[in-house]
């Protein structure tokens, strides 16, 4: 059966119709014997260095726990958040909510991209929605809320987590692994002609063990096998992974097999960082809002139950190296 190519239209959307704009857009334990002595399993070495960032700023309280975040890079900068059960909710770098929140259920967000579709100007964050489904989430002209469309990829199997990437010759580079396959990441390239979304597959990538999450680095997919989080923080010559384990520590990593440094969060005066966050997100080069160093942003509780995402400043690191 021939694929039916994507168009460029929304499967659930907030388009205003007086506007009638078209618009785009996841110890293991042994089976053997426990170790007797320390010479048959050595302790892994203890890792002291670290660095303090300060956390500047934050939402409100949030709607409930965060699943995973993003930030669009180019024009208009936004921040991503999906929640654990829904919604969907788009802020920009002053932390303040932007369009209505849609309630859509996303387990994994891709980088976001902006684009400029048939003289629409729109961000574009694809994801992995809770029931495995390859989306788009658009927000930009005409639109009061984040709208989703579906992506061109024909896949059977429940995707599991995903990444993306500037695009190059596309709209993005995007890379994925599914739930039955956790050890292959599929890569390739999403193009945009005449009100159509393509899909152009790459090369899989095969892993080891299986993937925890991936990133993208100098337009190149990367597997990572011992984060739950990760995110890439270049600035010049200053280049890094921001990570995050499964119990909510923070490092900086070039491989994120071993930590080069702890990443300590440093409370404001009216901004408390959470104690292990959930989500992360982060970008390197200057932003509006007063970010010329590039930002971190970690969401997780903050107090009193409360969820929020707080943003962090990273200059110690990027300006630093220049």
């Amino acid at each position: 059966m021939q694929f039916k190519k994507a168009r460029l239209s929304a499967t659930h959307t907030f388009v205003n119709a007086t506007m009638g704009t078209a618009v785009l857009f996841t110890l293991a334990a042994c089976s053997g014997q426990k170790a007797e002595t320390p010479e048959t399993a050595p302790p892994p070495p203890a890792i002291t260095a670290s660095v303090d960032l300060p956390a500047v700023w934050a939402t409100r309280p949030l709607r409930g726990e965060v699943a995973d975040m993003a930030i669009s890079s180019g024009p208009g900068e936004l921040l991503a958040i999906a929640y654990e059960n829904g919604p969907f909710e788009l802020f920009n770098l002053e932390a303040e909510s932007v369009g209505e929140p849609s309630n859509f259920k996303i387990q994994s967000l891709g980088e976001g991209h902006s684009a400029s579709i048939d003289g629409a100007s729109l961000t574009i964050f694809p994801a992995a929605t809770a029931r495995g489904g390859l989306k788009a989430y658009i927000y930009g002209d005409g639109l009061v809320g984040p709208a989703e469309i579906d992506l061109p990829i024909e896949e059977e199997r429940l995707v599991h987590g995903l990444c993306s990437g500037e695009g190059g010759n596309g709209l993005f580079r995007l890379a994925y692994w599914t739930r039955t396959n956790q050890t292959e990441l599929k890569t390739g390239l999403i193009t945009e002609s005449d009100g159509e979304l393509n899909w152009a597959p790459g090369t899989p990538i095969v892993s080891d063990n299986p993937i925890t999450a991936c990133v993208y680095e100098n337009d190149l997919p990367r597997v990572l096998q011992n984060s739950s989080d990760a995110a890439p923080l270049k600035r010049g010559a200053f280049e890094t992974l921001v990570t995050l384990s499964e119990a909510g520590s923070l490092a900086l990593s070039a491989d994120d097999l071993e930590a080069d440094r702890y990443i300590s969060l440093r409370n404001g005066i009216t901004v408390i960082a959470p104690a292990e966050p959930d989500a992360i997100a982060a970008i390197g080069h200057p932003l509006s809002g007063g970010y010329p160093g590039g930002l971190i942003v970690v969401a997780g509780e903050t107090n009193d139950g409360d969820h929020q995402a707080v943003f962090v400043d990273p200059s110690a690191l990027t300006l630093s190296a220049e």
